[in-house]
């Protein structure tokens, strides 16, 4: 597999861990509060910590987490350079396609799409 198919599959993968509403309300909780530990998530969330440990193990291996052990706890906090590849990532899904020269085909599909907005616009209240 070469090099950029495994940075596909890794976002992919890591979009698929913040899919979950635990998983997505346990990077909340560590945006908004920096580093917490798994009695703190768990008592926030209101979850057993077996199960705060099982979300963040997922997360962990997405790398969009980092475990840090302090004393006794392990703390986590959120893995900034995965997140910010990520909303690059989805800033690309939203910028407009590049100017190419038209193919037949693709015009046909542009068209289809300017067709379909009009008919989405003239049935709009």
């Amino acid at each position: 597999m070469s090099h950029s198919m495994m940075e596909v599959e890794h976002k992919i993968d890591a979009f698929k861990a913040m899919g979950d509403a635990t998983r997505f309300r346990i990077l909340k909780l560590l945006s908004e509060n920096g580093r917490l530990c798994v009695t703190a998530l768990a008592n926030q969330l209101q979850v057993a910590q077996p199960t705060v440990s099982q979300h963040l193990k997922i997360l962990k291996v997405a790398n969009l987490v980092h475990a840090e052990r302090i004393g006794t706890h392990i703390h986590y906090c959120i893995q900034p350079t995965t997140l910010e590849d990520l909303s690059r990532q989805i800033e690309t899904f939203l910028a407009p396609p590049p100017l190419k020269a038209a193919h037949p085909d693709h015009e046909c599909v542009a068209k289809d799409c300017l067709s379909a907005e009009s008919a989405d616009d003239s049935n709009t209240p």
